[in-house]
Parts: structure tokens; sequence; C-alpha cells
């Protein structure tokens, strides 16, 4: 298992950005969560096989409809803490 931690810059708020990263998020099985920052960026830590996070990362960028992302910055980790479900916060 690998883990990735996103922060996602843009027009990412108020869009139905968390709730979009969730869909993809369960459609790979990854698990983790998505939230919104003081500063209108995204939070997305999430968990599964390096294939589906490569996959899901390289959709972050591009988002909803609705949404205009800027820029992403991925940060590989070590899991901490081991996630059964996809939340947002």
């Amino acid at each position: 298992m690998k883990q990735v931690r996103l922060r996602i810059y843009g027009n990412v708020q108020g869009v139905g950005f968390r709730h979009w990263i969730k869909q993809q998020s369960e459609g790979l099985g990854l698990k983790g969560f998505a939230k919104n920052e003081a500063d209108r960026t995204v939070i997305v830590l999430a968990q599964g096989s390096a294939k589906n996070l490569e996959k899901f990362l390289k959709m972050c960028y591009d988002g909803p409809s609705f949404a205009q992302v800027t820029h992403v910055t991925p940060e590989w980790q070590e899991p901490q803490e081991i996630f059964t479900t996809f939340e947002i916060f």
C-alpha cells in the first residue's frame, strides 16, 4: 500500500470538488479523505495501490467540470494510519 498527500490549488472550493474526489477515489478502491483549507485549497490524502494512485493523481489535475485546477503538489508518504473508507471533511 502506498499513500499520497495532495494540495490542490485553483478554483476548487464551492464547485463539488471534494465530492468528485470521493467518487473518483472510491471508483479506484482508494481510501483516505478530502478537506477544504482556509487558504482556498483542497487537501487530499489517498491510500491504495501505486498504479491506482498514479491514475488518481492524473485525474486531480482536471477535476470536475466547474473546477479550475491551477496546480497540484503531490507528496508521496509512508502510511502512518490505515483508512478504511474515503471521507469528506
